[in-house]
């Protein structure tokens, strides 16, 4: 079927006019609109298949009913700001290749975007969902950020992928958010910002995420997976909670932020989570680590003694990784001053090595 060219206003009234007899319902299939369409008149029910808008898609009726838009493309422009929608609202498989705008938008019933693709920053600015709000197989190319937006009902994020950031950290939850299945990872973001105006611009209209909301964000999904039992997926948000905090503490760093004494244990302790056992996720960095600080403080210990130049590295380095050994298990080479402080710290990181192994282990029986 040969694609219909909507070119000017003029030509789309017609169109609606033609329709006019099915109550304030209408039907577009497979439709180029190559202009600018600003819908203001009242639309009870639209359902738009197929259809590409190459200008602004404005959408502005008075009280709107059932909408389904279904393989639809947007490409310059598409703006929901201040609509109410009394009825259900369903986006399927759309591409949205534009600036979006749904600035105190509501949704008094379903909100549905399953299998949609944003490719630009999005942000749900005071955007009210009082019903389920299904981003379900959704594609986020950037960031997407829910600022000061309800959720009276259930946020539905199974199966989405965020290729960028995600901000939940100013999200008004009333209800419960399904993180089934998506996908993210640690994403960039911006140091903190103290200015309320300058702050208040980049979550709401520059798409911009702070270091503290990007921890924030980790925390919330943790504890929704939490709720729901998944304990597995909460020990994923777990770590990058702890990446998230370990990049604001390096911001602060940079700007002087806070006690310099606190900033530099804290980046310790979290360097170590990291290379020890990626924060709780892997046993065999735990091993690794283990083994080679372990080797690390013996080597240096084995050449401050006269033992050096024997062969029995190997049965004192395995002696040495035991951190109940005896002090003096090497006393008659004659070790220098130094060898019992180094034995005492090498005791230390071994037996941390051992318990972040342990840990990394037990990971799926913690509470």
């Amino acid at each position: 079927m040969e694609r219909q060219q909507i070119k000017s206003p003029e030509q789309l009234f017609k169109l609606l006019a033609q329709q006019r007899d099915t109550g304030g319902s209408y039907k577009f299939r497979n439709c180029d609109f190559r202009f600018d369409v600003n819908l203001v008149q009242e639309v009870r029910g639209l359902f738009i298949e197929d259809c590409t808008f190459y200008g602004t898609a404005l959408f502005n009726p008075v009280q709107p009913n059932d909408w389904y838009f279904h393989n639809v493309e947007f490409k310059k422009r598409f703006d929901l700001s201040e609509i109410s929608f009394k009825k259900k609202v369903r986006f399927h498989r759309c591409t949205f290749d534009c600036v979006t705008n749904f600035e105190n938008t509501k949704f008094h019933e379903l909100a549905d975007f399953y299998g949609s693709t944003f490719t630009e920053s999005v942000v749900f600015y005071k955007t009210d969902f009082y019903k389920r709000a299904v981003f379900s197989g959704v594609k986020f190319k950037k960031n997407v950020l829910f600022t000061y937006s309800l959720i009276e009902d259930h946020l539905i994020l199974r199966g989405a992928t965020f290729h960028k950031g995600l901000d939940l950290s100013l999200i008004i939850l009333s209800g419960s958010i399904n993180l089934y299945n998506i996908t993210i990872g640690q994403f960039e973001s911006i140091s903190d910002i103290e200015n309320e105006d300058e702050y208040l611009d980049a979550v709401a209209y520059s798409s911009k995420i702070p270091d503290k909301n990007k921890r924030e964000t980790f925390r919330l999904m943790k504890k929704q997976l939490q709720n729901q039992g998944n304990s597995i997926d909460a020990l994923k948000m777990a770590a990058l909670e702890k990446q998230a905090y370990q990049d604001q503490l390096k911001s602060e760093s940079k700007r002087k932020v806070g006690k310099w004494n606190r900033r530099v244990q804290n980046r310790f302790i979290l360097w170590l989570g990291k290379w020890s056992n990626a924060h709780g996720e892997s046993w065999l960095r735990g091993t690794l680590f283990t083994f080679l600080v372990g080797l690390g403080f013996f080597t240096i210990m084995f050449f401050s003694t006269e033992c050096w130049c024997r062969t029995n590295f190997l049965e004192y380095y395995l002696t040495f990784m035991l951190p109940t050994h005896n002090i003096d298990f090497m006393n008659e080479f004659n070790p220098y001053l130094w060898f019992y402080p180094l034995d005492f710290l090498g005791r230390i990181f071994v037996a941390f090595g051992i318990y972040q192994t342990v840990v990394a282990f037990r990971k799926f029986h913690s509470k």
